[in-house]
């Protein structure tokens, strides 16, 4: 007998089985205004992990950070991006214990705004505010400013994959394109040359924007990671692409597009890897 994935979604293949846990256990940040925890969560369970919710309040983080192997700080508007997005958030008392563990140093100058380390840390994702508040606590350099429009963006919207050894992309091919959805206000990446040169020339650059650039920033840049690999930020939303009937329009039909989910199945094998 097959067993069923006991969240099926009302449209989309019934047939398939749910996912086997792998006892990968990931946590998913909220913050007042976070908007995509729940999605993220589900992405991770698709993925085969456990997901488990971190309060951005929690006074003992590095206690709650403790039996996690990885860490997801999903998209939405953290404290309604006031001051700017990201910023207030980075300062919750739960971010100094994942800069801490991701490798960065906890504190007001978190890593000095530097590429990252030469060792991996506690893999961290950033989407969207989630990248806003990774560039906000230099755990990621460069900062996110207004979309060169001026507008709000809501769109599917193809990548390139440009490094796929990073614990979040490894189940990727260098060079893939995936199409994963696309809403923000604060989406343009921007740096000096200076760091994007050094980006560009280490490698560090995760994902490209195909087919034009939709927010206007630097070099076409959609996502980045760390030196180490281990923390990796993007601006569009690969959990609104990880099952059939809920994503993006595909080749194999309309809304039915699943490319985002190789990011959650990348860092669950990035675990399982890192435990044998």
């Amino acid at each position: 007998m097959t067993t069923q994935n006991t969240e099926l979604p009302l449209i989309g293949d019934y047939s398939t089985a749910g996912p086997v846990l792998t006892g990968a256990r990931i946590g998913v940040v909220t913050f007042p205004g976070t908007l995509d925890d729940r999605d993220a969560a589900r992405a991770v369970r698709l993925a085969g992990g456990e997901a488990v919710p971190l309060w951005h309040a929690e006074p003992e983080g590095a206690a709650a950070l403790s039996s996690l192997d990885a860490v997801i700080i999903p998209g939405g508007f953290s404290y309604g991006d006031y001051l700017r997005a990201g910023a207030i958030a980075r300062f919750a008392p739960l971010m100094d214990a994942i800069i801490a563990a991701a490798g960065g140093t906890a504190g007001n100058d978190a890593g000095s705004g530097t590429l990252g380390g030469s060792a991996a840390g506690l893999p961290v994702l950033g989407i969207c505010n989630g990248f806003q508040i990774l560039t906000e606590s230099h755990l990621l350099p460069g900062s996110m400013i207004k979309n060169e429009s001026l507008k709000f963006l809501c769109q599917d919207q193809v990548l390139r994959v440009e490094n796929n050894a990073t614990a979040w992309t490894r189940e990727f091919s260098a060079g893939e394109e995936i199409t994963v959805p696309l809403k923000n206000q604060d989406g343009q990446y921007v740096a000096d040359e200076k760091t994007l040169d050094r980006l560009e020339g280490e490698g560090l650059v995760t994902f490209r924007y195909v087919g034009g650039n939709p927010n206007g920033s630097r070099r076409d840049i959609a996502g980045i990671t760390n030196a180490a690999g281990n923390v990796v930020g993007l601006m569009p939303h690969p959990e609104h692409a990880v099952e059939p009937g809920f994503g993006p329009d595909s080749a194999a039909g309309m809304r039915l597009g699943t490319e985002g989910l190789g990011i959650f199945t990348s860092v669950v094998a990035s675990i399982a890897g890192g435990a044998q």
